[in-house]
């Protein structure tokens, strides 16, 4: 099977080449009758091993553009690892386990999930715990597996990338949504991913990297543990695969230095765009126990090739003022391109940074791009220049600040400025800004410089106001920059917004630590009933018993409803609830839709193994709509665990912790 599959794979590079030279070059270097032969022997291997590549000449394709992209939630997070540019960190994460060195890729993070042979979905990392449905795209890849021979349910996780020469050739003819020519091949890689038109993403020479196994092929390799063995079978199916070293007990620096280089050396051979080097553990049961936390798992370390450090001149230092009266200084500086794109403004953090680094207007400093993406002053070469004053007055409101001390982890104080006005608009804007930002009620159209010429005409003053804005409509078409369609393309998008849910509610609020999956874990608790909400808190429940929720966070939840009088006797924060019950009523909550209360009503259900009724994502969606939670991994706390055939290591699991196990016709009948 594998030398079929390698079979394929050559043919289809060769006959690609022949076409090539043909149609875009005017060149015919095989005969028709050879080609024809050459093709007959593809599509035949391809029948006898049930292996079909997107990019086959056999395939007659008829790319398609769709409307728009959809959301897709994915049924496990898909999230990435914690970053250090410190070789020594990569040693002592290793300690004396068996680890994998892999390149990380510099692309888009793609997973694709395939059923009974056949690729089914295929979408985008997103923000861990939804991302964005990309099937339509998959037929323009140039080495995706659209079809195999694996009959089990198949997950893989890798990178969607564009070589580095192919993307030089490319890179001046390519315009970004900006209008500008793409920087470099990560951002063209994930511009092309997204693209309505499959017609045009097939232009763009994109190919996928498999990194991981999530779900499949334990049955069929000896070490059904190690995430390294299940990797390499995978390639045995015809994908492309990560480069990377296992390294068994632990591994020393000079050993650590030696595999890198060695991999290093060879994505610069491949032409494959990295920027780092990935380690993780190969023990897929000890990965689980790690766990995760809201953005990385805890199971591997990617660490990050030294920043490029570029000279410029600091020409500005402004002051911002955030949501919570925060004044953050930004160093304004001669704008020069780093890492592929151009960067002309960094964050100086606070106060304390400012002094400790002595940065003032005229100074000359080395700015790098932090873990590739974030502007940072690492240097400052004109300390003798001195510090530049922190502002008495507050930017926006001229309102009073001070400056406040507070500790970081480590007990280092830290100096940040405050405007201690309670009426500084910028206050106001910062919370709007958050409101209609992507992670909360996604307002298109409603950008922060928006939000700050509405809130300066008085049509915004808090985020209840934005659902008033059609009554200004005459107003707004006339001022610069809108006209009809802009205007009702923003109050559709606000409209839209209406319709939301308890989590995104929650998030609006600006609850300090309050984040996505805190806000999900609490809508999930309730099952998205605001009012059940609302009755939990006015009988002081306490949240921390729910899964994720922290004392701290309690607290949190408690101190943004209530104030205490001036005998510190706790009372309503009017206010607040105020706010709380005037923006509700502009909304229209989704709620979970039970079918009646059963025996999955509140429990905790883990699905393994390929069903024959469901599909993963319709049998998540049953269970939801049964009132139950749809869990991804068992523990102590699972209350079912429903098995299809080939079921992995779950099964046993559930058996260690006692959970029920039911077959998928024990379900059925349970729930008929």
């Amino acid at each position: 099977m594998k030398e079929k599959i390698s079979k394929i794979k050559k043919l289809i590079t060769e006959l690609n080449a022949y076409s090539n030279a043909y149609y875009n070059s005017g060149q015919s270097e095989i005969s028709d009758e050879a080609y024809d032969k050459m093709l007959d022997e593809l599509e035949k291997l391809e029948n006898e091993t049930g292996f079909k590549l997107s990019g086959s000449p056999t395939r007659n394709v008829g790319y398609k553009a769709i409307d728009k992209l959809k959301k897709y939630k994915h049924e496990k997070p898909l999230l990435s690892l914690e970053k250090t540019k410190e070789i020594t960190k990569v040693v002592e994460f290793a300690g004396e386990r068996d680890v994998m060195l892999m390149l990380k890729l510099d692309g888009l993070t793609i997973e694709l999930i395939y059923e009974n042979g056949r690729l089914i979905k295929a979408s985008t990392r997103g923000d861990g715990n939804i991302g964005t449905d990309i099937t339509h795209n998959m037929q323009a890849f140039k080495n995706v597996p659209l079809e195999i021979s694996y009959k089990n349910r198949l997950v893989v996780v890798g990178e969607g990338i564009i070589h580095t020469d192919d993307f030089e050739k490319m890179k001046n003819t390519k315009i970004d949504a900006k209008g500008e020519h793409y920087k470099n091949a990560r951002n063209l890689a994930a511009g092309s991913v997204k693209l309505l038109d499959t017609k045009e993403c097939s232009q763009r020479q994109l190919y996928f990297i498999a990194f991981r196994v999530s779900e499949g092929l334990e049955e069929l390799v000896e070490n059904k543990n190690s995430k390294a063995e299940r990797l390499k079978k995978l390639s045995e199916y015809g994908f492309e695969r990560c480069s990377f070293s296992t390294s068994c007990g632990g591994v020393g620096l000079e050993i650590a230095e030696r595999k890198i280089k060695k991999l290093r050396e060879i994505a610069d051979k491949k032409h494959i765009p990295i920027d780092g080097i990935v380690i993780s553990f190969d023990d897929i049961d000890h990965s689980e126990k790690c766990g995760y936390t809201e953005k990385y798992y805890k199971d591997g370390l990617a660490y990050k090739f030294q920043d490029n450090l570029v000279e410029s001149k600091i020409t500005n230092i402004e002051w911002q003022v955030g949501r919570t009266g925060l004044i953050t200084p930004v160093a304004i500086f001669k704008p020069v391109e780093i890492e592929g794109s151009t960067v002309s403004r960094a964050s100086l953090n606070n106060v304390s940074f400012l002094r400790r680094k002595k940065i003032n207007i005229g100074c000359r400093v080395l700015i790098s791009k932090r873990n590739m993406i974030i502007p940072y002053i690492e240097e400052n070469l004109d300390k003798d220049l001195g510090c530049a004053k922190t502002p008495k007055q507050c930017p926006c409101c001229g309102g009073e600040t001070k400056v406040r001390v507070t500790t970081d982890k480590s007990g280092k104080e830290i100096k940040k400025l405050y405007c201690v006005s309670d009426t500084c608009i910028a206050k106001n804007l910062n919370a709007i800004v958050h409101f209609a930002s992507k992670d909360v009620m996604d307002i298109e159209g409603l950008a922060e410089s928006t939000i700050e010429r509405f809130v300066s005409a008085g049509i915004i003053k808090s985020p209840v106001d934005i659902y008033s804005i059609p009554k200004y409509k005459k107003y707004i078409i006339g001022m610069d920059g809108f006209g009809e369609i802009s205007y009702n393309n923003l109050a559709d998008s606000i409209e839209k917004s209406r319709h939301t849910t308890l989590d995104k509610f929650l998030m609006a609020m600006n609850i300090k630590n309050l984040g996505r999956t805190a806000s999900r874990a609490i809508s999930d608790y309730f099952g998205g009933n605001i009012e059940e909400f609302e009755q939990a808190v006015y009988e002081k429940f306490t949240f921390n018993i729910i899964d994720g929720i922290g004392a701290v966070l309690n607290f949190e939840i408690y101190k943004w409803f209530t104030v205490k009088d001036e005998k510190g006797r706790e009372k309503d924060n009017c206010d607040n609830w105020a706010f709380w019950y005037d923006l509700k009523e502009c909304m229209e909550f989704e709620k979970k839709t039970l079918t009646a209360v059963n025996i999955f009503t509140g429990k905790n259900i883990v699905v393994t193994g390929t069903l024959e009724n469901f599909t993963r994502a319709e049998i998540m969606q049953k269970i939801e709509m049964l009132g139950g939670f749809a869990r991804s991994s068992v523990s102590a706390k699972t209350d079912y665990l429903i098995v299809g055939s080939k079921p992995g290591s779950k099964l046993n699991a559930a058996r260690e912790n006692g959970v029920v196990v039911l077959t998928e016709a024990q379900f059925l009948s349970m729930v008929a």
